[in-house]
């Protein structure tokens, strides 16, 4: 059964909540099957009438004629389970699918109400088993081996992100050298808060929640972006100033940012033009349902291009996981899933309209926020600014190069530091009656961390002292023992050490 033909502009909308149904769910640009789930439609007759690619190659069918017109139970090896048509509600069940060749395939089944009211969608996912597991096996495997190598690399970047904070410092009379590596020093940064946010991109959904202005962010990331986009296209930018703040991850903003505009990019010919827009606009009550957002104020952010456009039947799998419309081992097909999730954890939404061989237009709508946005730090404060001390303050950190270079920031700052390269330096150095009022130590989450034994035995002295914890960028300060008194996650940046290293202490 074929689906109408869509008339003038192409539409895709995909909202913070539900997912869509799909027409063809689990087929690339390139015609490979990237779907884990098989899909089927069924009407009141019990016929399917629509099937994803996924659910044709594991019956070993390759039309789609083979399948549509049939009955499900033709394709169930054995009965279908009773009732499993009679509506409403959902149901769950264990099929064995039979395929060309009596293949065998052991899946789970959902079925539902079609949205639309007219007959029933089942979705399927195989059975999990060894290979399954084995899988998932291999992909821990490989998340803690990118968590260990994502910790040695924000060792290195505390050391290039303070040393460059520094430079810049230097040179502030000096207007060229001041812009460039005040660029350098803050790509550093972000680059770092990027890479743990990946990290905990499933895991801790909130903590990096800022009230941010979004052309603020544009407008800084305005040289990057030029040059992402290349001398061989044109860039144009206009930010409303009025627009307003969001409550957003800065880092995550700026990813999404840089990614619809490389997508803009991929789809210009020489000379072509990509055009990003911040303003605010108000969602009515029809707007919003459509969008599936709450009405009132939003900033928009806009990406448009006058490329190629994308082709009507895959605009509305642009952003599921893994599908791409580059050519294979150009994109990854995950960017724009990520565009999808970015908005859904902020209760935002997004919306691509593409005429083919006109352009492509992303909107991505973000709820204003009444607050004031805050001050991006490392974009703004000079040392000058920054909080100071003269108190002295006992350092330790496994990684020689970082040690060095937060014990330098620190000193810059007025502090006096002790930074032993052990924990029998750490011993030798609280072992008289006069204790650092500070100590900034490298910890790790859970019982067992050497350097959290060691701050305990020390709490239990009676002495008095302060203690803020260096984290990983996978830990979790709620799950220190014994718990800090403030943490820093590396790679450590220059505002940010300073600003917490003087709350601590005058919190005392």
């Amino acid at each position: 059964m074929a689906e109408p033909q869509q008339q003038g502009r192409i539409t895709g909308i995909h909202r913070a909540r539900g997912p869509a149904r799909p027409d063809d769910a689990g087929s690339g640009a390139s015609g490979a099957d990237v779907s884990l789930f098989a899909y089927l439609h069924c009407d009141t007759d019990g016929l399917i009438v629509r099937s994803n690619r996924t659910l044709r190659r594991w019956l070993g069918l390759a039309d789609a004629d083979a399948v549509h017109g049939r009955p499900l139970g033709a394709f169930v090896h054995g009965r279908l389970p009773r009732h499993w048509q009679r509506p409403p509600g959902r149901r769950r069940f264990s099929l064995s699918l039979r395929g060309a060749d009596d293949a065998r395939v052991a899946v789970r089944a959902e079925v539902q109400p079609a949205a639309d009211g007219d007959g029933l969608d089942v979705w399927m996912i195989r059975d999990p088993g060894n290979e399954l597991i084995e899988r998932a096996t291999r992909l821990e495997a490989a998340h803690t081996l990118t968590a260990g190598t994502i910790h040695d690399v924000n060792n290195v970047l505390t050391v290039l992100a303070g040393n460059l904070f520094l430079l810049t410092e230097g040179v502030r009379d000096k207007e060229e050298l001041y812009q460039q590596a005040r660029r350098a020093r803050n790509a550093a940064e972000r680059g770092s808060t990027l890479l743990r946010e990946l990290l905990t991109f499933d895991r801790r959904p909130d903590t990096e929640a800022q009230t941010i202005s979004p052309g603020n962010h544009v407008s800084a990331l305005e040289p990057l972006l030029s040059r992402a986009v290349g001398s061989d296209y044109r860039l144009t930018i206009a930010v409303d100033e009025a627009a307003g703040a969001v409550g957003a991850s800065p880092a995550q903003f700026e990813s999404v940012l840089i990614n619809l505009t490389v997508n803009a990019r991929d789809a210009l010919e020489p000379g072509g033009t990509v055009h990003i827009t911040v303003r605010e606009e108000t969602l009515d009550a029809r707007q919003a349902t459509k969008l599936g957002v709450a009405a009132g104020r939003y900033v928009c952010t806009e990406v448009r291009d006058n490329g190629c456009g994308i082709p009507k039947e895959n605009l509305d799998r642009v952003m599921r996981p893994l599908f791409s419309t580059k050519p294979r081992g150009s994109g990854s097909g995950l960017g724009l899933t990520m565009v999808r999730r970015f908005v859904e954890r902020y209760d935002g939404a997004v919306r691509i309209d593409s005429v083919e061989g006109e352009g492509t237009r992303v909107r991505v709508w973000l709820p204003r926020s009444e607050q004031l946005a805050e001050t991006t730090a490392n974009m703004t404060l000079p040392l000058s600014t920054l909080p100071s001390g003269s108190e002295r303050v006992l350092l330790y950190s496994r990684d020689g190069d970082a040690r060095n270079a937060i014990t330098q920031i620190l000193e810059t700052l007025g502090y006096s530091v002790t930074a032993p390269s052990s924990m029998e330096g750490m011993d030798a150095a609280t072992g008289g009656n006069d204790l650092p009022p500070l100590i900034i130590c490298e910890r790790e989450a859970g019982k067992h961390c050497r350097a959290g034994r060691w701050i305990e035995s020390l709490r239990s002295t009676g002495r008095p002292f302060r203690h803020i914890a260096l984290l990983q960028a996978t830990d979790d300060p709620e799950n220190l023992e014994p718990a800090a008194d403030g943490h820093l996650y590396r790679p450590v940046t220059v505002p940010g050490l300073a600003l917490t290293v003087r709350r601590v202490l005058e919190e005392s």
